[in-house]
């Protein structure tokens, strides 16, 4: 299919969910009008754009509306406020084994001639499968792989239990100082959660869908 029949059908659908904007269930229909008028401005532009899709439980990478890459999500859970329905830049990839490329020492000046080893090209299996996606606005995507096996599953329950205790803090904190925050965690296969991290950059449009009014899930 052609990029500007995609355009099209993105527009017969967003006109869909105007029309059912009028019907029951007006929350979810406008939610789901926002982002379609906020795919739609991405997919007349040339650049890839990512949509984290939780309704059909992946993350997916596009460009003029076209699906290049999809990478499944095992489950997910929604801390915090609301996911916005417009784009947001990526704004960092927060890791803490973050891939280094290798610096090449080069021979000082007047020195032996010998050629500099080649540095080695970074690898998706060299990107981290835990990080962080940070965007404007307080929101935060938290991607790991799904935990197996006894250690993973007592880390996660760890993990879990902070969370749950920081969150209602945070929650208090934000309503005070009016400042909004939403974290997303993502447990994904970890190949697949490599891959994610090679395949997004910083400055990546980012759309999140959700098909009904945000609330956490599993």
């Amino acid at each position: 299919m052609s990029a500007r029949r995609l355009l099209f059908a993105l527009w017969l659908t967003l006109s869909a969910g105007a029309a059912a904007y009028a019907e029951p269930g007006r929350a979810e229909a406008l939610i789901r009008t926002r982002h379609l008028e906020a795919e739609l401005a991405l997919a007349q532009k040339p650049a890839l754009y990512a949509v984290v899709d939780l309704e059909r439980r992946e993350v997916q990478l596009k460009a003029r509306g076209v699906v290049f890459r999809a990478w499944p999500v095992l489950s997910h859970r929604l801390w915090g406020g609301g996911l916005p329905t417009l784009a947001l830049a990526l704004e960092d990839k927060d890791a803490l084994f973050a891939p280094q490329r290798p610096e090449v020492a080069l021979p000082a000046p007047g020195g032996d001639a010998a050629p500099a080893p080649k540095a080695e090209a970074l690898e998706v299996a060299d990107m981290p499968s835990r990080y962080t996606l940070r965007f404007p606005g307080g929101v935060a995507v938290v991607v790991a792989p799904r935990p197996e096996g006894l250690a993973a599953g007592l880390r996660a329950f760890a993990d879990a239990l902070v969370r749950l205790a920081a969150v209602p803090l945070r929650t208090l904190w934000s309503r005070a100082t009016g400042e909004a925050f939403a974290v997303l965690e993502l447990a994904l296969d970890e190949a697949e959660a490599r891959a994610l991290y090679w395949a997004l950059t910083p400055g990546m449009p980012t759309l999140f869908w959700f098909p009904q009014a945000p609330t956490p899930a599993d």
